[in-house]
C-alpha cells in the first residue's frame, strides 16, 4: 500500500510540473472564483458530481461555465456541499477499505488533483478532466468482475451480475443517442442551453448555428436572451447587432456593431447583403469594417467591388469573400460570456 501511494503522489507531483513547464508558468489565469479559498469552496461541489457522473454518467454537460460558483467563504450551499463530501468520502473509503479495493480509488483522487485548481486554471471543472481518473473505475470494475464471477459465486450473485450487464446497455444505448445530439451543432448547444440556461458561450454557440442554417427568427430570440443574460458583454451586443441587422433593422444593427468595433461581423453582413442584392447596405458595411481594420485587404476588395456594383446597379455579389453559405463566426475569436 506504501508503495501505490509513493507512486499516485509521484504522478500528482509529475502532472503539475509537466503542466507548468507547457503553460510556461505555475497557473494560467488568476482564480475562477476570486482567491484561492473561494475557489476550493466550490471543488466539493465539482468533486460529488465527478463521483455522480462515475456511477450514473447522466446528464453530461459540455460546458460548465453555467454552473453555480460560490464566492463568499460565508455561502451556505457551498458549505453544505462540504459536509456531503466529507460524508460520502469517508463512507465510500471505509467500504472500500473493508473490500481491499483502496488502490483505484486512491488512483481517482491523485489523478484529479492536477485538474483541481490547486494551481489557479481557467475554469472551475470539466468532464474531459474525468479521462484519466476513470481508469480507477475500470480498475475498480475489473477487480468487482475477477471477485464476482469465480465459479462459486457465478450462481449465488447471478442476479447481480444480470442487474449490472443491463444497467451497462442502458449506458450504451443512452451514450449512443447522445453522441447522435452532439453531432449537430445546432442540437448540441441548444441540449447545453437547456441544462444551462445561464451558459453564455453555448446561447452564443447557438445563435451562431441558428445563422448558419438560415434560422434567423431563432436566432434573433436568443440573441435577445444573451444580451438581457450579460448586457454590457461585447459577444452578447455583437451577437444582437449582427442578427438585428439579420432580421432587417439594418441601421440599429449597425450601429452596434460599429460601437463594438465588430468589423468581422460587419464584413459578414456586408457580404449577406451583397448577396441579396443590398449593394449600398454592403457598401457600408464594407466601409465601417476597412475603416476599424484598414490594413485588412479583404475588406479592401470587397468594398472595391461593392461600390463598383452600386454604381453599376448589377445585380453581383462582391468577391474577396466567401461567396457560399456565409458561415457563422468562430467562437474562438473572443472569449464568450460566462
Amino acid at each position: 500500500m506504501l508503495i501505490i501511494i509513493v507512486v499516485l503522489a509521484a504522478e500528482v507531483v509529475s502532472a503539475l510540473v509537466v503542466r507548468t513547464i507547457i503553460l510556461g508558468r505555475m497557473g494560467q489565469h488568476d482564480y475562477v472564483a476570486g482567491s484561492c479559498w473561494t475557489t476550493w469552496l466550490n471543488l466539493p461541489h465539482i468533486f460529488l458530481r465527478y463521483l455522480h457522473l462515475e456511477f450514473i454518467p447522466y446528464p453530461l454537460y459540455s460546458d460548465y461555465q453555467g454552473l453555480p460558483v460560490y464566492t463568499s467563504l460565508t455561502a451556505v450551499g457551498a458549505w453544505m456541499y462540504i459536509i456531503g463530501f466529507i460524508v460520502i468520502f469517508f463512507l465510500l473509503s471505509y467500504i472500500l477499505y473493508r473490500q481491499r479495493f483502496l488502490a483505484p480509488w486512491f488512483w481517482f483522487w491523485c489523478a484529479l488533483i492536477p485538474f483541481s485548481n490547486i494551481l489557479p486554471m481557467d475554469q472551475l471543472a470539466g468532464e474531459r478532466f474525468l479521462y484519466i481518473p476513470t481508469i480507477a473505475t475500470a480498475w475498480l470494475g475489473a477487480l468487482l468482475f475477477k471477485r464476482y464471477t469465480e465459479p462459486y459465486s457465478v450462481k449465488k450473485y447471478r442476479y447481480t451480475i444480470i442487474v449490472t450487464v443491463g444497467i451497462v446497455v442502458i449506458f450504451t444505448v443512452t451514450t449512443l443517442r447522445r453522441a447522435a445530439t452532439w453531432e449537430n451543432p445546432k442540437t448540441f448547444f441548444l441540449t447545453i442551453v437547456e441544462q444551462l440556461p445561464r451558459s453564455g458561450r453555448a446561447r452564443y454557440n447557438l445563435i451562431s448555428a441558428y445563422i448558419f442554417d438560415d434560422e434567423i427568427i431563432k436566432a434573433f430570440k436568443e440573441a435577445k436572451i444573451l444580451i438581457k443574460l450579460y448586457p454590457n458583454h461585447p459577444l452578447a451586443k455583437k451577437s444582437y447587432g449582427k442578427t438585428l441587422c439579420l432580421m432587417g433593422r439594418f441601421k440599429e444593427g449597425v450601429k452596434i456593431l460599429y460601437q463594438e468595433k465588430a468589423h468581422i461581423e460587419l464584413n459578414f453582413i456586408g457580404v449577406t447583403a451583397a448577396q441579396n442584392g443590398l449593394f449600398k447596405q454592403a457598401e457600408l458595411c464594407f466601409r465601417l469594417a476597412a475603416k476599424l481594420a484598414p490594413d485588412n485587404l479583404r475588406y479592401q476588395k470587397n468594398l472595391a467591388r461593392a461600390s463598383r456594383l452600386l454604381a453599376e446597379k448589377a445585380p453581383q455579389p462582391p468577391t474577396g469573400a466567401s461567396l457560399n453559405k456565409p458561415r457563422a463566426i468562430p467562437p474562438q475569436q473572443n472569449s464568450p460570456p460566462k
